[in-house]
């Protein structure tokens, strides 16, 4: 696996609960210069949420993926539906059974999904580990850029905008009525 001991130095320390040094294209950018051209192609391809079969990205994105799917289970089976055949067929480990449990458990959805993100993030360190100069560390550190651009959107006048949005189409469709 290359070694990256440059751009991996020059990178800025990302924080969850810190603004974001640089944005996602930002990183791309310096990373098409960096990398090699199939390290290139694997973190472009990953950023973008494509399926790979690069084993770090594949292990995070089973990861993200079973989290998701449990909540979905969880979520349908709260509100009385019966699960559709996709989530049926699902197997959820105990640990992102638990976990979803734990974020449904949490009644402000801020709060919930700075939650969720976090267990996210937590999963890319432990795939990461002390990789630090290697491709994986660069991967890892574009995927915290991707969680980092979702928790910029929490912001009180976003958040304000999207109820009052909400709200007026919700009074339309009552005054519809």
């Amino acid at each position: 696996m290359a070694s990256y001991y440059y751009f991996a130095a020059t990178l800025p320390l990302l924080r969850l609960q810190r603004k974001m040094p640089m944005s996602v294209d930002v990183f791309k950018a310096q990373a098409e210069k960096h990398l090699n051209s199939r390290d290139w192609q694997t973190l472009k391809s990953g950023l973008n949420g494509t399926p790979s079969k690069h084993a770090m990205l594949k292990a995070y994105q089973n990861y993200a993926f079973s989290l998701n799917t449990a909540l979905a289970q969880k979520r349908q089976v709260r509100l009385g539906f019966t699960l559709d055949e996709t989530l049926q067929r699902q197997t959820i480990p105990g640990e992102i059974a638990v976990a979803a449990d734990e974020l449904l458990e949490l009644s402000d959805p801020l709060e919930a999904e700075m939650k969720f993100i976090s267990l996210l993030w937590q999963r890319i360190d432990r795939l990461v580990g002390m990789k630090v100069f290697e491709f994986d560390a660069l991967l890892g550190y574009g995927l915290k850029l991707l969680l980092l651009e979702r928790v910029n959107v929490f912001t009180r006048e976003v958040g304000q905008a999207t109820f009052e949005n909400l709200l007026g189409t919700l009074r339309s469709e009552i005054d519809r009525m």
